[in-house]
């Protein structure tokens, strides 16, 4: 019975198949680049603020969301905006940009809180 070989590099490393694929690389790149993040599972400022008052589950859910989007994104900067931060304090914080922007959503609340986090970060040489 004869084997059927697979000869990957002389198939796909050909000189058009290598400028292909970089200028497949290099679209994507600038796609990626450009292209908006969608967040799921945000909230509004206003179901924030009447979540926070009734002190119930989703008031949890809120927080942990917040909490997970802040490290997601000190994460993937490899900042580490949390350092030293008390949670309550980002809680308030979020209270008080709600109240400013009461039709916001939690998610134009987190991204405004990380980059002020990364403003007062003290930057490590």
């Amino acid at each position: 019975m004869a084997r059927f070989q697979f000869d990957f590099p002389s198939i796909f490393m050909t000189k058009p198949a290598v400028l292909i694929a970089a200028l497949a690389f290099a679209a994507l790149a600038s796609f990626e680049a450009s292209a908006a993040v969608t967040v799921k599972g945000q909230t509004s400022c206003g179901q924030w603020a009447r979540q926070r008052s009734a002190h119930g589950p989703m008031e949890a859910a809120n927080k942990a969301w917040l909490l997970g989007f802040l490290s997601g994104a000190s994460a993937a900067n490899d900042e580490d905006a949390l350092g030293g931060t008390d949670p309550e304090v980002l809680f308030q914080w979020t209270d008080a940009f709600c109240r400013k922007n009461h039709t916001a959503d939690i998610d134009d609340a987190a991204a405004m809180l990380y980059r002020e986090l990364i403003r007062i970060t003290p930057k490590s040489k």
